[in-house]
């Protein structure tokens, strides 16, 4: 029996397996064979002429083999009830039922020849049987043993009375044997192909069958994992609102400069720590594929003031000068993910800051290829640091490191963004590569193809761009105060409902509501939101998505059920710590309105609520 190696699982095993497959598909290839036996036999009666000599007996004949073919047929098409209860039986009474008309059939064919000699009746009977023998190498051929007995009790009979006979019966008794030999070697070269061919089956199956577990189990942990993050997310973010929230409304308030300082000290270790944390959601998310990008229309140079004012500090602080050059012929108003290109370059900037200990950091943006409405653009952030080694290049794309990852290194990080800001650039179908010798700075190369907005403003002149030299004030505007806000005079002051269940975070939203002119009304769930709702004027809601008794997304559907019966419409805006893919689908599904993110600052919160609410200017 030839062999196919399973790697670590026993040949008895493997066997024990394959055995009641290969029993069931012998069953099946011997279904209708045994109503061949009959049917040839009232051929080879009528043709030969035995059945005129001997009609009575040529009956009971066929008659018994007609039986055993319905026995055999009835045995196999119980195989799936009798089978399992008790396989050795079941495939003993199989045997029998192959065996016992094969050996009736032998021995007629002996007394065929004793009585016709070498006649036409013999030869009329010894051809059926010699077919008969080869049909069956097919349909036994799982079972080597079997199909040796079958030939022994078709064929042996026959032999034996031949070479009995003397000189004239001799040669076909030898033709007959020789026949029968071949028909054992071509049955064995059979029995191995099928085993063969069924072992290699059932591997390809069994691996099959191993790789859509794994695939299961792949997405089901991506699902677990993916549930861990939206948790994470939430359970991290609120505190950290909370955190900094408390700090900056502390900041506001009448301090010593010892007070002040050790605040200020609070809120940028605050800020690192909210950092990390994104870096390490970002790339989490980026790796499930939880993490979608925003085609919307932007201001190019709007963009890169924003990204640059906030990091002006730290390099004053290092003494460095900070540059921004955008050519003049790179169009204004492009359609891409702000949000994600200034991520980017945020990373890339405050890296080369970071490993830049004197010279200058500069972004230069330049316009590359142009076909239609289809952009190239092209953006080289430039240091003149400590420079990178080829043997560091190799990794500093990978995640988790950095080009000096040793207990001594001087300089901190997670060695995540460079990782994050590869994988977005390929999510937004760009290239992102790097130039760099030791000791002589570094450029990072970024391409990213966008789109012109249809109504793209004319290129702002050259000294317009954004820049900066290394002062905080340098080269920025400071940002329009928005056309409309809440001024706390008279009858203008809106009131907004806040629903938040955590104490903290309540506290600094109210807080920070109450300072831009809100009148607030509180709720600590759902339940209370929608009563609040009920009971009072409210002209926008902040609603945290997860509270207990009721969370935010059934409340806002609570609430637009009651508008649908009496008119109108609030705003309602998701204040949560969630921040994964699709959860700012479930909010608008839910029939909120916008979406923010904790932690939030005063700024974006009165930036939002400015888009959502009709104020008379102070």
């Amino acid at each position: 029996m030839a062999a196919v190696e399973t790697k670590g699982r026993p040949a008895r095993e493997r066997i024990a397996e394959l055995t009641p497959i290969a029993d069931r598909e012998l069953a099946a290839r011997s279904l209708m064979g045994g109503f061949a036996y009959p049917v040839v036999a009232a051929v080879v009666a009528l043709l030969s002429g035995i059945g005129g000599d001997y009609p009575r007996q040529s009956g009971f004949f066929i008659a018994v083999l007609l039986l055993f073919a319905f026995l055999r047929n009835a045995h196999i098409r119980h195989f799936k009830a009798d089978y399992p209860e008790n396989p050795r039986r079941w495939r003993l009474m199989f045997d029998i039922l192959i065996l016992i008309p094969a050996a009736i059939w032998g021995g007629v064919a002996m007394a065929v020849q004793l009585h016709y000699g070498l006649g036409i009746p013999f030869l009329m009977t010894i051809l059926p049987t010699l077919g008969i023998a080869t049909a069956a190498m097919s349909s036994l051929a799982a079972a080597r043993s079997l199909y040796r007995l079958y030939l022994a009790v078709i064929l042996g009979p026959l032999m034996i009375i031949l070479a009995i006979h003397g000189n004239e019966d001799l040669g076909v008794a030898l033709l007959a044997f020789i026949y029968s030999v071949f028909q054992f070697m071509l049955g064995s070269h059979f029995h191995r192909s099928y085993w063969e061919g069924l072992r290699n089956s059932y591997l390809l199956r069994q691996r099959a069958d191993d790789l859509e577990q794994a695939h299961n189990e792949l997405v089901e942990a991506n699902r677990y994992r993916g549930e861990f993050l939206a948790n994470m997310s939430h359970e991290i973010r609120t505190p950290m609102n909370g955190i900094i929230g408390m700090t900056n409304l502390a900041l506001e308030t009448e301090l010593t400069a010892e007070q002040r300082e050790y605040l200020r000290d609070v809120e940028t270790s605050a800020n690192s720590l909210l950092r990390i944390i994104n870096d390490v959601l970002d790339f989490s998310k980026i790796d499930v594929g939880k993490i979608e990008l925003v085609e919307q229309e932007f201001s190019c140079r709007k963009l890169l003031k924003e990204l640059i004012r906030p990091l002006l500090l730290g390099a004053k602080k290092k003494g460095i000068g900070l540059h921004v050059d955008v050519a003049s012929n790179v169009p204004d108003r492009l359609v891409g993910d702000p949000g994600r290109i200034r991520q980017v370059l945020v990373n890339l900037i405050r890296n080369a800051v970071k490993f830049t200990r004197e010279g200058d950091v500069r972004l230069i943006v330049r316009l590359g290829a142009r076909g239609g409405d289809r952009i190239t653009l092209y953006m080289e952030v430039r240091d003149t640091g400590i420079g990178i080694t080829d043997e560091q290049k190799k990794v500093i794309f990978e995640p988790f490191r950095q080009a000096d990852g040793t207990t001594t290194r001087e300089f901190g990080g997670t060695g995540l963004g460079l990782s994050i800001s590869v994988r977005l650039v390929a999510l937004m179908e760009g290239r992102i590569s790097v130039k760099s010798e030791p000791g002589e700075g570094t450029s990072f190369f970024v391409t990213i193809p966008l789109r012109v907005a249809e109504r793209e403003c004319i290129p702002v002149p050259a000294d317009a761009s954004p820049r900066a030299d290394g002062d905080a004030g340098a080269g920025v505007s400071p940002a329009p105060a928005p056309s409309r806000e809440a001024n706390g005079e008279g009858e203008s002051r809106l009131t907004v409902l806040l629903a938040e269940d955590n104490p903290v975070n309540r506290k600094v939203a109210e807080k920070m509501l109450a300072r831009l002119g809100y009148d607030v009304v509180v709720a600590r769930d759902g339940v209370e939101a929608v009563a609040a709702f009920r009971e009072n004027r409210i002209d926008l809601i902040l609603m945290d998505v997860q509270m207990p008794e009721k969370d935010g997304l059934g409340a806002t559907k609570e609430i637009r059920l009651l508008e649908a019966e009496s008119g109108g419409h609030v705003p309602v805006i998701a204040l949560t710590a969630h921040a994964m893919k699709g959860d700012r689908e479930i909010c608008v599904t839910a029939g909120m309105d916008d979406y923010l993110t904790k932690p939030i600052s005063r700024e974006v919160l009165k930036e939002t609520l400015s888009k959502w609410v009709a104020v008379e200017t102070a």
